[in-house]
């Protein structure tokens, strides 16, 4: 900061009385923005927490390494439930399934690998169901038994308004039937 002190501002109070023009005109718009924002007058815009998520993660590290598959694929499909309710409550369908797994790469005495795989959905959804199996496909594909992991992830992508998705030419009125009853059985699976 020894580059603003040659026009006279030593604190931040003098650069919050400097002439922003000013400031634009010798240094940047970022620094004419952050003067802007010391005058009170808003000028870098704050994500809306009320926009639904363009993507839902959900992982956790197993406390332990493990090879063991029923202790990852039971994992897998926490992460998969979980993000199915958190699609659910922001409204949301999903297109497609990314599964990750990470072994520990701060052990060098292990061998390393950090797979993953998408798995696109047949048609968008928030039914756990197929979400779920989405998930197994992907950890059957890119699971290996001679490494120790540390972690897995599984992140639903693709996602759309439930409200305003794109319905098929080919659904039926049982695939309406259907999906009524998909929706009841998630919303008793929520509660």
């Amino acid at each position: 900061m020894t580059w603003i002190k040659t026009v006279g501002i030593r604190t931040a109070w003098d650069l919050r009385n400097t002439d922003p023009k000013r400031i634009r005109r010798k240094f940047s718009v970022t620094l004419e923005r952050t003067v802007l924002e010391l005058q009170g007058t808003p000028c870098i815009e704050m994500n809306d927490f009320d926009e639904p998520r363009q993507r839902i993660m959900t992982s956790r590290s197993f406390g332990k390494l493990t090879g063991n598959y029923q202790e990852i694929q039971e994992a897998i499909r926490q992460h998969g439930q979980r993000g199915a309710e958190k699609l659910r409550q922001q409204g949301s369908l999903a297109r497609a399934v990314l599964v990750f797994l990470k072994t520990n790469p701060h052990r060098t005495d292990l061998p390393q690998y950090s797979p993953s795989m998408i798995v696109e959905l047949e048609r968008p959804t928030d039914d756990s169901r197929p979400i779920l199996h989405a998930a197994s496909q992907a950890l059957q594909r890119i699971f290996l038994p001679r490494f120790a992991y540390m972690k897995a992830d599984v992140m639903l992508l693709d996602l759309v308004d439930a409200d305003r998705q794109q319905l098929s030419l080919l659904d039926t009125p049982q695939s309406a039937t259907d999906r009524a009853r998909s929706e009841k059985l998630m919303v008793t699976m929520d509660s």
